[in-house]
């Protein structure tokens, strides 16, 4: 178990004892996805892996989140933003502009990309380069773009 699974199974102790429920629960399916990539895996997972399954966790509450939003369901709106909030506090701080941005032009200079028709060459370097980090893609892709359609300055 690494670091982030210690992390868990004592907050979810701690949550236990102190009768937070919501909390609870959002805790004991971080354990049960552990558990079950785990399994599949067949050895304890590293903390990149559990970052992983963090990260998985984390899009499927974003995705019902959007869909919660667009059937006006307010009250699952709310839950689903509460289990979000929890999954994040056990993943590493997320790259922002400032640092992604300086690997964004240094791509483009390397590969003397001029506009957008080099988007997928540069998002394809840029995200290799960003690889065991914690970034957002679709993020990242809005910057390149943003980049990318000031032409070579």
């Amino acid at each position: 178990m690494g670091e982030i699974g210690r992390r868990v199974e004592q907050d979810w102790k701690e949550a236990l004892r102190a009768h937070r429920r919501d909390e609870v629960n959002v805790l004991r399916l971080i354990r049960t996805e552990f558990q079950y990539a785990a399994k599949d895996k067949q050895a304890e997972l590293t903390e990149a892996e559990e970052v992983a399954v963090l990260e998985r966790m984390l899009k499927k509450r974003r995705e019902a989140l959007a869909m919660y939003r667009q059937g006006g369901r307010s009250d699952m709106v709310a839950q689903e933003e509460a289990e979000i909030a929890i999954i994040e506090r056990y993943l590493p701080r997320s790259l922002g502009r400032e640092e992604v941005l300086p690997i964004i032009e240094e791509v483009i200079r390397q590969m003397g990309a001029r506009g957008p028709r080099d988007l997928g060459r540069v998002m394809g370097a840029v995200m290799q380069r960003l690889k065991g980090q914690r970034v957002d893609g679709a993020q990242v892709r809005a910057w390149v773009e943003e980049r990318l359609s000031r032409g070579t300055e």
